[in-house]
């Protein structure tokens, strides 16, 4: 850290143009500790607050999550079991239903359980449809802590430098306080988004908070680092995000960590069939050469409708008065 504090303040005294030179030294440090967090295993309990409109009625919804995320590099495991309350809708709304998503990402498979357990989609590694795979991997990591402190909510640290100054209207980085080792990063795109990233460079280089607004949404994260074997990670972190016209918070995330261990590996041996449910369910299976494709977990084995039903009448077959 010392070399890197030398490093800063030899950029900062320099008569050129700083900003570009001190946002990569950030980054520098930031991935130093972000590859040493590259491989763990986390839980964390989420409380999730959404509020929003259906047929003029405002609804709001509470919902816990306990989440467990294994991650190795690319491979990652993450199970969520959620838990909903309805605190304020119409007669109709339920209260009180259970979710669970598992999610595998590794070199074959994407997949995630949706609610009520009555389905399964499963997205091949070469399904590239951006409503589809991606989007389900955003929105089941996107509030976790390897976005959260090593991101700005939505995008590596890294990547939001990489693009250089042609892909921003303006960027400006610098010490929020001088002697202090935390510095603000403000961006304004082409676009219009405008966004602010604070890094303390004396916790990892982990992003602390960012805010980011376009048009009436403005998005914000405050994240509260802690070191764990001498590596800095996110213990508690919130998401919200606010609705200008309305004046108030529409979402709001908070999360915090219950257990953390480094140098996991267990990643790597997650396979969809570990996941395939017991009980006869349908699975919708997306590949690159078709949209989709119903498929069925019977006996926790994949198999097509064909086979499926087969297997089903030999079963009832088997059965008293069959």
């Amino acid at each position: 850290m010392n070399l890197l504090l030398i490093a800063t303040a030899a950029v900062l005294s320099a008569d050129v143009s700083t900003d570009w030179e001190l946002a990569r030294i950030l980054v520098a440090e930031h991935e130093h500790n972000a590859r040493k967090a590259s491989s763990y295993a986390a839980t964390y309990k989420e409380i999730r607050w959404v509020t929003f409109r259906i047929d003029g009625i405002q609804r709001e919804t509470e919902v816990e999550a306990h989440v467990e995320e294994v991650r190795a590099g690319l491979n990652l495991f993450v199970k969520r079991d959620e838990t909903s309350k309805v605190l304020k809708g119409g007669p109709n709304d339920r209260s009180g239903y259970t979710q669970r998503t598992d999610l595998i990402r590794n070199n074959e498979y994407i997949a995630h359980f949706t609610y009520p357990y009555v389905s399964m989609e499963l997205f091949c590694n070469d399904y590239h449809d951006i409503h589809a795979g991606p989007a389900v991997v955003k929105r089941v990591v996107g509030r976790g802590p390897s976005t959260c402190g090593f991101g700005d909510g939505r995008t590596p640290f890294s990547d939001i430098i990489a693009g250089g100054s042609e892909n921003y209207k303006s960027f400006h980085c610098g010490p929020v306080n001088e002697g202090e080792n935390v510095y603000q990063i403000e961006i304004e795109e082409e676009t219009g988004l405008r966004q602010r990233i604070l890094v303390d460079l004396s916790r990892g280089g982990l992003i602390v908070s960012s805010s980011a607004q376009h048009g009436d949404i403005i998005f914000e994260m405050e994240v509260v680092p802690n070191e764990f074997d001498g590596i800095w990670f996110p213990g508690s972190w919130k998401q919200t995000f606010y609705d200008v016209k309305a004046d108030k918070p529409t979402r709001i995330f908070t999360s915090t960590l219950t257990s953390l261990e480094f140098n996991k590996w267990e990643a790597k041996e997650f396979t969809y069939e570990k996941i395939l449910p017991s009980e006869d369910t349908l699975i919708l299976l997306f590949t690159g050469t078709e949209s989709r494709k119903y498929m069925y977990s019977v006996d926790g084995v994949l198999m097509d409708s064909t086979n499926a039903h087969l297997l089903w009448r030999d079963k009832a077959a088997l059965q008293p008065g069959g």
